[in-house]
């Protein structure tokens, strides 16, 4: 009798302890290091307005407007962006009729007051610093050019 009992309490302790074993790190999924695969917490897309950029270092600041799950805390602040070298630039503003393969955009042509809506992936290796990188950017609307006074 004692045998069976604890038979079924090591049995009771095993099907207890399986699910917490595979439900992983308490993160969503993953692999432990912060990095979430297969639910899109790698990912974000957000809306905001060019605040600076450098094609130099091919980095990019936005204020966020509006954007993924992944971005919410940013709404109304500053992010800093790395912009990938091979990044695809869509030009929104473009007539359709155009030819998309006549207009080339790249980061220098981004200015202060562009309205853009970003794409990409969030590199999670520093969990206090993430590194948000931007593979696609889209050209929603090109600041107002302001003529000069002619009064000067």
């Amino acid at each position: 009798m004692k045998r069976s009992i604890a038979v079924v309490c090591m049995l009771v302790v095993v099907l207890v302890m399986a699910p917490l074993a595979l439900a992983g790190n308490g993160n969503g999924g993953g692999n432990g290091n912060g990095h979430a695969w297969g639910h899109g917490k790698a990912k974000f897309q957000l809306n905001g307005v060019v605040v600076s950029a450098d094609p130099a270092t091919g980095s990019l600041v936005v204020m966020v407007n509006s954007g993924s799950k992944t971005v919410k805390h940013f709404r109304g602040q500053e992010l800093p962006l790395l912009v990938d070298p091979e990044a695809r630039y869509v030009d929104g503003t473009a007539d359709d009729d155009a030819d998309d393969d006549a207009v080339t955009l790249t980061l220098a042509d981004l200015v202060a007051g562009t309205r853009v809506h970003l794409g990409g992936r969030i590199d999670r290796t520093d969990l206090v610093n993430p590194v948000f990188t931007a593979r696609k950017v889209i050209v929603q609307c090109w600041p107002t050019v302001v003529p000069p006074d002619p009064t000067y």
